[in-house]
């Protein structure tokens, strides 16, 4: 039986910034008086296509600081929308039972390829940490349903439910069409001793996911049904921003290199399609045949990566398989650790563009504009990421936190996101 409530009432209205109002246009003039009436332009088909956020896009989705205020009493300085993502990553824990109340914990900005961050404080709240929003760009619209199907199907079966102590989750969901959901809960948690209140929210369309967590101060009460229509509203009106957008520019693909495999490993190019002559979604076969013989040494375990090495050893090609071990998911150029020294010869290796292993990460974010800079607390990584709306990213790994002027890139990764599924929780 489902304890989510179903909220129905319609009174906030939240405009996107951007969203032109086209019912405007009904009231220009056909023609100039006494003049010959004119030609209207051919109105082009709706977009129909997949509905893929990304970039500076992702602002579209992000609730402003008084809608905030509004809808979370005692929220004091949030801060501008932020392309800088902090991640966590440390695994640890007991696991909630039933297993699909975890998703009420789970760290779902592991498995985004680009975020947009807002933060504010909520003074008295008995944990000390920020409230926060992220809207996350998921490598496509299957990744972002898969996601929100398990909180919908946790908010209905995690009413009450065990993780070290006694939870409680009070939900609200949004009714809608299907093209964004929306939900909203409070959290109790008893594992210190003490009634730890959160509120957690979620809104989802397309390839987006936006969550919001706050700690509530006792005695500050919530209403998650204005929650839950607040970000419901900010995201369908995203959603149109969007579609209005891609109908008036349809979106492309970016053409897929080109590369001599007996050419020098330095005249070849990255792109989100593949590295030189190696296609992302390419067998592993077609990966390893593009290298001499005794050039590709195999994986040091189950799933690891196979590695290409440079003639003269001048550096190195990581190749990932996807997770059934029959086609290229990512292709790394260099390496993927920040502490990794001495940093391999980047003339040697391909480039993506200008930009190569040994670049300032500031050359590549200003050739690469609109991505996420990412810290991992956990391992000390940092990257700057760059997504396409077909879910395919490259990654620029840094030598330190990426926002530090001084950065240089370690490693560049092109990825296929689509072949990594999301964790499931429940059923």
């Amino acid at each position: 039986m489902s304890h989510l409530r179903v909220w129905r009432r319609s009174s906030i209205v939240v405009a996107a910034a951007g969203v032109v109002l086209l019912g405007l246009a009904a009231c220009a003039p056909a023609s100039e008086p006494g003049g010959t009436p004119s030609t209207a332009p051919e109105t082009p088909e709706p977009y129909d296509g997949p509905v893929a956020f990304v970039g500076d896009e992702l602002d579209l989705l992000v609730l402003e600081p008084e809608e905030i205020a509004e809808i979370l009493p005692g929220a004091t300085g949030v801060t501008a929308s932020s392309s800088v993502l902090m991640q966590v990553s440390d695994g640890s824990g007991p696991s909630a039972d039933p297993r699909i109340c975890e998703v009420f914990y789970t760290e779902h900005a592991l498995h985004a390829v680009g975020a947009r961050v807002v933060t504010w404080s909520m003074p008295g709240a008995a944990q000390d940490v920020p409230g926060v929003l992220q809207v996350l760009q998921f490598a496509d619209e299957e990744h972002a349903r898969s996601l929100m199907d398990q909180v919908v199907q946790g908010a209905e079966q995690c009413s009450a439910f065990t993780k070290e102590a006694a939870v409680t989750f009070d939900g609200v969901a949004t009714e809608g069409d299907g093209e964004v959901r929306a939900l909203a809960g409070t959290l109790t948690d008893n594992w210190s001793g003490t009634a730890m209140r959160t509120v957690r929210g979620y809104a989802a369309t397309g390839n987006v996911v936006t969550v919001l967590e706050a700690p509530l101060p006792d005695g500050t009460e919530v209403d998650n049904g204005d929650i839950a229509e607040a970000m419901n509203a900010r995201t369908e009106d995203a959603r149109d921003a969007l579609i209005e957008k891609l109908t008036a520019t349809p979106p492309t693909e970016e053409e897929a290199p080109t590369g001599d495999a007996s050419a020098p490993w330095s005249e070849w190019k990255i792109s989100t399609a593949g590295v030189g002559p190696i296609l992302l979604g390419d067998t592993l076969d077609i990966a390893k045949s593009v290298f001499p013989d005794g050039s590709v040494a195999e994986p040091e375990f189950p799933g690891g990566e196979w590695k290409a090495t440079a003639p003269g050893a001048d550096g190195s090609i990581l190749i990932e398989a996807s997770g059934d071990g029959s086609k290229v998911a990512a292709l790394t150029v260099g390496t993927r650790a920040s502490l990794e020294r001495p940093l391999q010869e980047g003339q040697a290796l391909p480039a993506a563009g200008e930009i190569r292993v040994g670049s300032p990460v500031a050359e590549a974010i200003s050739a690469f504009p609109g991505g996420t800079i990412v810290t991992v607390a956990s391992s000390g990584d940092d990257w700057y990421d760059v997504a396409t709306r077909s879910g395919r990213l490259l990654r620029f790994h840094t030598d330190r936190d990426a926002v530090d002027p001084e950065a240089l890139i370690v490693g560049i990764t092109a990825r296929d996101a689509t072949m990594t599924p999301l964790p499931q929780l429940g059923d």
